[in-house]
Parts: structure tokens; sequence; C-alpha cells
């Protein structure tokens, strides 16, 4: 006696969704004001929230240390600079709000204008202190 064996063979297809780019998801704050100031140190400017390039009104600064807070959410990096102190560059992110502080030490008084490059799509802000 002979047994037959008898296997069925079924071809399976599956369909795989083209895979499409995330967008980048909304960050989950918004930059609304000034950065908050560091205790024990008087504010001589606040500025922002802007979007793209700006400068902020002159302002006079004596000798000593002049500190610079800035916050800043978006692509690419805020150029800050401070003719002829300094140049600083911010790094940004889209995902969150960026915030640094510098020191820059004045040796003797300046009557100076703070000059900001940024994208369109870039919010930034500052406050100076001393």
């Amino acid at each position: 006696m002979s047994a037959i064996l008898t296997i069925t063979l079924t071809a399976c297809s599956h369909e795989h969704p083209t895979a499409r780019p995330q967008a980048t998801p909304p960050p989950t704050a918004h930059l609304t004001g000034a950065p908050e100031p560091e205790p024990d140190l008087t504010t001589v400017l606040t500025d922002g929230p802007h979007n793209g390039n700006g400068y902020t009104a002159p302002f006079s600064a004596r000798r000593g240390p002049l500190w610079l807070a800035t916050s800043c959410q978006g692509t690419g990096t805020v150029k800050i600079s401070l003719p002829p102190l300094a140049a600083l560059d911010i790094p940004c992110s889209t995902e969150r709000i960026d915030s640094t502080l510098n020191r820059i030490d004045l040796t003797g008084p300046h009557n100076l204008t703070l000059h900001v490059s940024a994208a369109p799509t870039t919010t930034w802000s500052l406050r100076i202190q001393r």
C-alpha cells in the first residue's frame, strides 16, 4: 500500500506602503519673551521675540562684565554681533527653546547696538544685564 502526501503551497503577497518622511513634530513650547533675568544683576535691555534679522536700540554700557542671555527656536544659528567687542553663534532647535548666557568684559564705557542675523523662520529674544 502506498500513501500519497499532498502539500498545498500558498503564495502570500504582502503589500508594503511606501515609506513617507515624518514631519518634524511641532515644538511643545514657544518662545514668548526675553530670557529670565539672572538674580543680582541689573537689566540694561530686553528685546524680542523677533523672527529673522534685527538689531537692538542703542544702549550705554559701563566698564565691567556685561551678560547677554539669548533664547532661540528654529532652524540654524542665530549670529549675534556686538561691534567691536564680540561675535557669537547661538545654535537653535525647532524642537525646543535653546538658551545661552555669555559674559563680555568691557574695559571702558561704550555706546553699543547689538545686531542679530537669523533665518526668517527662527525666533530669538535676548536680555542684557550688568
